[in-house]
């Protein structure tokens, strides 16, 4: 699954650490954090549900390889493929952990990473950025992908 970066105050360029986003599907929807943790993609709303803080550590602009977490309006990060509930994307605590952190990449106009693949760094704290091909800062308006790097899982993120 990839999704397109909104900026939530509607100014184009780079995305930058810190910033509040928005994550649409091709068809619309926009990622939702709802208050009970659960997470989906069926409203096209750009209200305070749909909005993302996208957080790295050091901050800096978001580059196709970084180390990301998506923070929620509850203030909890978007958790992937946890242990405790495979397979499944929630927001249910306020750490930057394991379970939490996500490879962004950019994709290209056929929806194909653009950058060289890399594995899952050993502390998922640090960025990739310099392992990949191209180290090209996430756009608003651009296709990305989202992929979890717990140890073991290679799950992205699907609507």
């Amino acid at each position: 699954q990839h999704f397109v970066v909104h900026s939530s105050g509607g100014k184009p360029g780079q995305v930058q650490s810190g910033e509040a986003i928005y994550l649409g599907t091709w068809l619309g929807e926009m990622i939702t954090v709802m208050e009970d943790g659960s997470v989906h993609a069926k409203w096209a709303h750009r209200g305070e549900w749909q909005k993302l803080a996208v957080e790295k550590r050091g901050g800096g602009p978001i580059m196709s390889g970084d180390t990301v977490y998506l923070r929620g309006w509850t203030g909890k990060y978007m958790d992937v493929d946890a242990p405790i509930s495979p397979g499944t994307v929630q927001a249910r605590w306020a750490d930057q952990g394991e379970w939490q952190a996500l490879a962004v990449e950019i994709l290209d106009d056929e929806c194909t990473t653009s950058t060289t693949p890399v594995p899952a760094p050993a502390d998922p704290g640090n960025t990739i950025a310099s392992q990949q091909t191209n180290d090209a800062a996430v756009q608003v308006g651009q296709p990305i992908s989202l992929r979890t790097l717990r140890s073991g899982s290679r799950h992205s993120i699907t609507a």
